[in-house]
């Protein structure tokens, strides 16, 4: 297990397990290097911890700089913990010179020949056996006598040799050449993903996205820097446009070498610093000096490095310490000048701003225009950034420019994943905005940042309290209002949406019309009714440019058609274009980024499934997982429970249920407990599904929603039937079949038919029951579905045992094997082999039960009544019946009373045999 506090390393330490291992084409030494801060020291004591768990015997030492002068101090601590007969077992010499190094007796003539010490510890590894590693830390501090002496014995036997180093800082040479054919991990830098995890284990909280991203980008990846500079944030505050603070035991000890620079190399620096993007060219414009001195200075030091026309400090937190520890009036001065020298007029605007003293609505403007270049490249966060430089420059006056400002970085920030930067906004504005049109917007934009429905809800009916004229803002509030299905229920959803669409085709805004259709389009799928019209009529409509994200973009209401349908190709590349669509946009792409999973569920790419469904949740956690109500944790733990991986699908289905219950997303929490449901199924306890899947039942008849569009319905459906509720499910059937035509959907129809075969062979009618079977695997051939294929043909191929089929049940559950296989789904697989071995079951002696006979009593012993037996097991209850009446027969009694005590009577003696 990964050590507590360790994160964001999965991949380096796989490779130490393996180190480990000790495979036979594996190295004998492993180095881990890279910057100071980088987590070396944490792999290495995860990995000392695991060489000690697994057997191993370690022998390690920690040097210091301090200690680096102190002979043999690093050995000393090496064999510390080496018993005292190992060295009795050493020849004398060797045993007398390594125990004089080691301080453990007292040299009597003259120091021991330092080669009779390299020598005695080669001995002493011997003595110990090659399942013995040797770790050592910040190698580069290790003293020279102890690092000769590893090196010596390092070179000559194969035991594990696991150091860290410092990157760039020189050892021993006996040492470096012990470790020159090494297995190396340079570690690299944190992801923001591992920089989020390691705030939240060692802080107790993370940052908004946007400013961790910063914070991560500061410290260069480096964990212990961020987690510095993280701390900073939290104590003080950051606001748009601030430098990051840097922590001031860092920042003297970097400045420490700045400071020894001459003054135009740290006037040089500072300009580095101010700049994105810092070119010779460019340096060479701002400053004052000559740049060809400076520079050559500023590289001596290791602080920058020209590589071609860039130049590049060689750690970001170099360039945050200048720039932090410049006077305000230098700053600005500097700014002044690079907004004349540079190109780009994103950074020409920064410029700008940063070196003005007082409001400029030209600054300001030129900042606006920035914020929407960024906002058009992917870049919100950035874009917000800009916004807010530009509304603390706005003069005065400048009312509806001011107005504007905080409303785009308000969008900003929310499409950034900051939302409380933008409700803090919003709710400055709307104490600003005058009643009617204004502030009703506003209203309807805290709405939308919302994650509380009902908050929502009750924002967006006091924004139609005020007097509207405008219709586009009449549309957009009753598309808003229509979200709130999930607790007013479809009827609610449908009727708003069609408001909302009338507001919209009276404001004549072809854009405000595709978007009220799309949202239209999703809320008659979900309830089960063509949204033909609907959809393709947006798509017609919609233009290149529209830049509709989310559910407002109609071509992402045509892929949750087409993935409902079964036609996952298309679905697929129609999700991937709206992916690339709103790129920058976190909550937007968290939607699309889960139908991707779900894409790849219903096709059978259950690997990709399940590394798109860590990745996405992995975002959701980032942003924060209310946001998500716990959908993507009920496609992981989907996943999960398809692979077999049974406790694992239980925690993450409850974990999403939890998150769904505090954000309130009936849909998420039915079905994450959906999950749970199928899992009793795949486990073949049947009637333990339902307390699971009744639920989601009960919600979609409450919430007037269609069947066909859920995936988890025909798991409730079995359920169902396992526990004889077979008018129920009939009903349930019906409904489904016939919603499933009216949105054309192929995988809804294969599911239907298998569910009506499912009702036919219980009631014994089983001509029928082929028949549906027939025409569900009909529906299966227009799509690739292989889950749901294979579980028809299993439902076969016991339909056809019992029809006497048994060449066509063989063929159909081998089919299902083969596929349950491919997948892999293990417990399904188990399912369709137990199918298999009936086929070939045949009682030995009158007495001898078989399978099937022994499975109704089993049954009926622990007290379920025929019909119940009858659904687990796919009979009719006369053929339970008729089995019953056999074993009574074979075993020789007359109740079920006598059942229970004979069948455990017969395990017992087979125990005893």
């Amino acid at each position: 297990m990964v050590a507590e506090t360790l994160v964001g390393r999965d991949e380096e330490l796989a490779v130490v397990d393996a180190f480990l291992a000790r495979r036979a084409e594996g190295p004998t030494v492993l180095v881990l290097e890279d910057d100071a801060g980088i987590g070396k020291t944490s792999i290495w004591q995860e990995a000392v911890e695991r060489a000690d768990a697994n057997g191993l015997r370690v022998l390690s030492c920690r040097p210091a700089e301090a200690e680096s002068k102190l002979a043999f101090s690093g050995l000393a601590d090496l064999c510390e913990t080496v018993p005292g007969a190992v060295f009795e077992h050493l020849p004398a010499p060797q045993s007398r010179a390594l125990q004089i190094a080691l301080l453990r007796a007292d040299p009597e003539d003259a120091a021991p020949d330092p080669r009779a010490v390299a020598a005695g510890f080669r001995s002493l590894l011997v003595g110990l056996g090659s399942a013995t590693l040797v770790a050592i830390d910040d190698l580069q501090w290790l003293d020279a006598s102890s690092a000769a002496a590893v090196g010596f014995a390092m070179r000559r036997e194969p035991v594990l040799l696991l150091v860290t180093r410092r990157k760039g800082r020189p050892v021993v040479a006996d040492l470096e050449q012990a470790v020159s054919g090494a297995k190396r991990i340079e570690l690299g830098p944190f992801s923001v993903a591992a920089t989020h995890e390691l705030l939240l284990r060692r802080l107790g909280q993370s940052l908004p996205r946007p400013l961790l991203v910063r914070v991560n980008e500061t410290a260069g990846g480096n964990p212990f820097y961020a987690l510095e500079l993280a701390r900073q944030v939290m104590e003080g505050g950051v606001s748009a446009g601030d430098p990051l603070p840097v922590p001031e035991d860092l920042r003297e000890l970097l400045m420490r070498r700045v400071r020894r620079l001459s003054p135009g190399a740290r006037e040089l620096l500072l300009a580095a610093a101010a700049v994105g993007r810092p070119t010779r060219t460019l340096l060479g414009a701002a400053i004052s000096g000559e740049l060809p001195a400076g520079l050559e200075e500023a590289e001596s030091a290791g602080i920058l490095e020209g590589r071609g026309p860039r130049v590049f400090f060689t750690h970001p937190l170099y360039a945050a310490t200048v720039y932090a520890s410049a006077p305000r009036e230098l700053r600005r001065r500097l700014h002044e000048r690079l907004a004349e020298v540079v190109e780009d007029d994103e950074e020409r605007a920064r410029h700008l701003a940063l070196a003005s003293d007082s409001p400029s609505e030209d600054v300001a403007a030129a900042l606006e225009q920035a914020a929407w270049r960024a906002r058009a490249r992917g870049a919100p966060a950035a874009a917000a950034e800009l916004l807010e430089l530009a509304i603390g420059l706005t003069p005065a006056g400048e009312q509806a420019a001011l107005r504007r400002r905080k409303v785009a970085a308000a969008d900003d920030h929310f499409s950034a994943g900051a939302v409380e930067e933008g409700v803090r906004l919003l709710e400055n504005l709307l104490s600003e905005s005058s009643a009617g049109d204004e502030r009703a917007e506003v209203l309807l934009r805290l709405a939308e940042a919302s994650d509380d429905l009902s908050a929502k809800l009750e924002l967006l009916e006091q924004a139609l309290q005020e007097r509207i004229t405008d219709q586009r803002v009449l549309s957009r509030i009753h598309v808003r209002l229509s979200q709130g299905w999930p607790l007013l229920g479809m009827g609610y959803g449908l009727e708003h949406g069609s408001i909302a669409l009338h507001h919209a085709e009276l404001s004549g805004e072809r854009r405000l019309i595709v978007r009220a259709l799309s949202r239209l389009a999703l809320w008659e799928l979900w309830a089960g009714r063509s949204p033909s019209r609907s959809v393709m009529r947006a798509v017609e409509l919609e233009e290149p440019g529209d830049s509709l994200r989310g559910y407002d973009n109609p071509r992402l209401a045509l892929a949750m058609w087409r993935m409902y349908q079964g036609r996952l190709d298309e679905a697929r590349t129609l999700f991937e274009e709206a992916l690339t669509e709103v790129a920058g946009d976190e909550f937007a792409s968290v939607a699309v980024r889960a139908r991707l999973v779900d894409v790849a569920v219903r096709s059978g790419d259950w690997r990709l499934a399940e590394a798109e469904a860590d990745s996405v949740c992995e975002l959701v956690e980032q942003i924060g997982t209310k946001h998500d109500g716990g959908f993507t944790l009920y496609l992981k733990a989907l996943v999960q429970a398809q692979l077999g991986r049974i406790e694992d699908a239980r925690a993450i289905a409850e974990a999403g249920a939890r998150f769904a219950r505090e954000a309130g997303q009936d849909n998420s929490l039915v079905m994450n407990l959906g999950v749970l449901g199928f899992v009793e199924l795949s486990l073949g306890r049947d009637t333990e599904a339902l307390p699971h899947l009744q639920p989601l039942l009960d919600w979609i008849d409450e919430k007037g929603l269609g069947l066909s569009t859920h995936p988890v319905v025909p798991f409730a459906i079995e359920a169902l039937v396992a526990v004889g509720r077979l008018d129920a499910a009939r009903a349930l059937v019906d409904r489904f079949s016939a919603e499933a035509q009216a949105i054309d959907s192929p995988w809804a129809l294969a599911l239907a038919c298998r569910c009506q075969a499912l009702l036919a062979s219980v009631e014994g009618d089983l001509p029928r029951a082929l028949a549906a079977l027939d025409s569900s695997l009909a529906h299966h051939a227009q799509g690739r579905w292989p889950f749901e294929h294979a579980r028809t043909l299993l439902l076969g191929g016991r339909v056809q045992r019992r029809a006497k089929q048994k060449a066509a049940a063989r063929h159909a559950l081998e089919q299902a094997l083969a596929i349950f296989e491919a997948l892999p789904a293990p417990l399904w697989a188990d399912r369709a082999r137990e199918e298999i071995a009936r086929l070939g079951a045949r009682p030995s002696r009158r007495t001898d039960l078989t399978e099937t006979e022994r499975r109704v009593a089993e049954l009926a012993a622990s007290g379920l009544k025929n019909r119940e037996v009858a659904a687990q097991l796919f009979l009719s209850p006369k053929t339970v019946e008729a089995n019953l009446a056999r074993v009574y027969r074979k075993l020789g009694i007359h109740s079920r009373a006598e059942l229970g005590a004979r069948l455990a009577g017969g395990r017992r003696k087979a125990r005893q045999v």
